[in-house]
């Protein structure tokens, strides 16, 4: 179901890019999109938006390439990267009056109908209607993409135990709210 992101070849690949192998990017673009989507969607609960914001953040990676430091985490690097462009147009809409009053300036949070099985959207929408978004954050990393704990400690500056506490404690949540809807 998920595909594990190689951080040797990806750190590989942000030297190459950084050595001015254009087809770096290309790998690079290819082994982290759908990880970098995730993280932007999960803030932004808007498929468009999510999906601008990914390609911002792979336009930061390039032009700021040069600030990655080699063989430290190349994911946690580009994923800190798409977290703050995210926060920073959440927080933009946030701030923004619509001038409509008719039109919410969010939308509900969309599924995506591109999941592998039924029950990934089940899953999915339900984990967007019981958790916060670092809860959601957390289990879609570790669970979408393989993410080690340790790694999303560090995108999110917590302790790993931390972390952990988080993913189990989101994982309960689930679990009850997918009990009570399978039971009825």
């Amino acid at each position: 179901m998920s595909e594990k992101i190689d951080k040797a070849v990806l750190n590989e690949n942000l030297i190459k890019l950084q050595q001015g192998d254009e087809h770096a990017f290309d790998r690079v673009y290819e082994m982290t999109s759908k990880s970098v989507y995730i993280l932007c969607f999960s803030v932004l609960k808007d498929s468009y938006k999510a999906e601008d914001i990914m390609q911002n953040t792979f336009i930061k990676v390039r032009t700021n390439v040069s600030q990655y430091e080699p063989n430290t985490n190349p994911l946690a690097w580009i994923l800190t990267i798409a977290k703050s462009l995210a926060i920073n147009e959440y927080n933009r809409v946030k701030r923004d009056v619509p001038t409509d009053f008719s039109e919410p300036t969010m939308q509900k949070p969309y599924v995506d109908k591109n999941l592998e099985a039924v029950e990934n959207q089940q899953i999915l929408k339900k984990a967007f209607e019981v958790l916060n978004e670092r809860e959601r954050n957390i289990v879609l990393l570790h669970t979408m993409k393989g993410m080690k704990h340790k790694d999303i400690a560090k995108v999110y500056d917590l302790t790993l135990s931390n972390t952990l506490w988080i993913y189990h404690n989101s994982l309960k949540k689930l679990r009850k709210a997918l009990e009570g809807e399978f039971d009825e």
